[in-house]
């Protein structure tokens, strides 16, 4: 029995009112199982479409419309909306509604801002972009909303300066409020919140440079390990718990709180985090995320359905201009999020810089092995390196590392993540006559979280044996031994999903001829596409590349948000 009929099940025995027919339980336990297999999926509810389903869920007492807004002591409830009617686990129905009703009071929220200070600051501001054009007039309104409002949204694609926005944000905010203001910066994931913190430290001395501000407050936030980190980190993780310690009763301090790869967040941790907050005490909310990229691995629809919502024009701002993906990798993610699929053909086609052939494995191999950027020509590099002297040749080392990516749609399967790194590896080993585990060269991926070491889930670590003994290196600049690092596999190949928030300078995507269509939509490759700042390599039949989809989740918070 699958674990969806085991569930059905489970709420089947708890029927209080008998069904009237074999036809009713059949239609029962189909609902429910539909609901459980769509939760998997990703999404927050299902449509019903028929009086009789409505008729049949309410007579086994497992379910109630919502009338009012007190919530019905039953496992289900049918939210009506706009003549349609939802099926949501009543607790998932209470998380989309009090996130709804606390983002519309903060949308609607006047702001205690001194006036005169904020025009100064954006004064200031505007007068530096109109000479330097940093920041560029998509970045400068963004911060605007963001300093004016206490609810906003920033929105944008990969090099679309959302990380220079939040530094000049920082600095603003400090002008109007101080230094003693307590801002909160966090991301869904440990390597995320890493990431967010390094970028708006390579970004200081950029702006220090180029605009002659004082971004002193700055260096010692991000100098305060207790202002960065991950939600669950501060929202106060209770180990096994699903609780935290900062809630509805408890909230957050902060006066500011900024979370960035928004589009991760599932609707639980979402309602978690939006809960803890003072709404009388917070002065500013910013969500940033790419709404494009994938979404939560758990159910969930919450930053898209924010970012569509109806108030949207007056909390979103959008950021265009991307830096990174240049030329034709710009050109082919804009042709798939059109889904100008003449257009993507004719790119494939016909442009140096991204290609694409059958996902013949022969043909990976020789192209991950012998190709631009090759596998073996990073390990004759760190075979090569024979001391690490200063986190400037740790740079150099993941510089190298970065120059491909090799990324699969699956962790299993003949081109999955595990039968390519382990094919990877045999060739190396082969190649550099090697019987030992660790060698120069091995690149690992963290699996867990281990704070003692200040290692995260998707941090790369590349192994060097110096004076004949293997340490792995990190890109923060630590290192380890082999011995003492937490759950870990190779990472000369990765999925997409692992590689989101990386940028490589150029990526090979690997999609089977057989993959299943709810794996493959377009969120995913405009995923994979965007890891690249040069050139693609596609390994995929091309019906799989001009057929996409976008995947819709199904929630109704988008028409919730006043």
């Amino acid at each position: 029995m699958d674990k969806f009929a085991m569930v059905t099940k489970t709420l089947l025995e708890q029927c209080s009112l008998p069904l009237h027919s074999d036809d009713s339980i059949l239609m029962l336990r189909k609902i429910v199982s539909d609901l459980f297999e769509a939760m998997e999926a990703g999404d927050s509810c299902i449509q019903l479409h028929s009086d009789e389903e409505i008729k049949v869920l309410c007579a086994s007492g497992l379910a109630q419309v919502i009338c009012s807004a007190r919530l019905p002591n039953v496992p289900l409830c049918i939210y009506q909306v706009e003549g349609l009617n939802f099926l949501y686990l009543t607790r998932y129905y209470y998380y989309e509604n009090r996130i709804s009703l606390i983002i519309s009071q903060l949308c609607n929220a006047s702001t205690s801002i001194d006036k005169s200070k904020i025009n100064s600051t954006l004064e200031l501001l505007k007068t530096k972009s109109q000479q330097f054009d940093f920041p560029n007039q998509g970045q400068y309104l963004s911060i605007k909303k963001s300093l004016q409002q206490k609810f906003s949204i920033i929105t944008g694609g990969p090099g679309t300066g959302k990380t220079t926005s939040v530094v000049l944000i920082l600095w603003g905010l400090f002008q109007i409020y101080g230094k003693d203001l307590k801002i909160l910066l966090g991301a869904p994931t440990g390597k995320a919140a890493q990431r967010v913190k390094e970028s708006l430290q390579n970004n200081l001395d950029n702006i220090e440079d180029n605009l002659n501000l004082d971004i002193s407050d700055i260096r010692n936030l991000l100098n305060n390990n207790e202002s960065c980190g991950t939600i669950h980190k501060l929202l106060g993780y209770i180990h096994q718990s699903i609780y935290f310690r900062y809630n509805n009763e408890n909230n957050l301090g902060a006066d500011v709180l900024i979370i960035d790869e928004s589009s991760m967040i599932s609707l639980p941790l979402f309602y978690k985090l939006i809960s803890a907050i003072n709404i009388s005490k917070i002065k500013h909310l910013i969500f940033l995320g790419d709404p494009n990229q994938l979404y939560s691995v758990e159910e969930g629809f919450v930053f898209n359905s924010l970012v569509n919502a109806s108030s949207a024009p007056y909390h979103v701002s959008a950021l265009t201009i991307s830096k990174r993906n240049q030329g034709d990798v710009s050109r082919l993610a804009k042709a798939i999020l059109d889904n100008n699929s003449a257009l993507v053909m004719d790119i494939l086609n016909n442009s140096k810089f991204v290609s694409i052939q059958r996902p013949n494995q022969q043909f990976i191999m020789h192209s991950i092995l012998y190709g631009t950027n090759n596998i073996f020509e990073f390990i004759e590099y760190c075979q090569n390196k024979t001391e690490i002297n200063n986190a400037n040749e740790i740079k150099d080392l993941f510089k190298h590392y970065t120059r491909c990516a090799v990324l699969c749609m699956t962790n299993l399967g003949k081109l999955g993540v595990v039968n390519l790194n382990s094919e990877i590896e045999h060739l190396i080993k082969t190649k550099i006559v090697c019987n030992e585990p660790w060698y120069s060269g091995r690149s690992i991926m963290i699996l867990s979280n281990e704070k003692s070491l200040n290692l995260f889930n998707g941090d790369i670590g590349i192994c060097l044996i110096l004076n004949g003994k293997p340490r792995v290196y990190f890109d923060n600049g630590r290192s380890f031994v082999p011995e003492i690092l937490p759950k870990h596999q190779l990472s000369f190949a990765m999925t997409i999903h692992k590689s989101q928030g990386s940028e490589y300078e150029m990526v090979k995507i690997i999609i089977p001829t057989a993959i299943t269509s709810n794996l493959l939509s377009k969120e995913l490759i405009y995923t994979a596409v965007t890891r690249a700042k040069k050139s693609v390599e596609i390994f995929s039949d091309i019906n799989n590349i001009t057929s996409l989809k976008a995947t819709i989740r199904q929630s109704t918070l988008n028409l919730n948000i006043m």
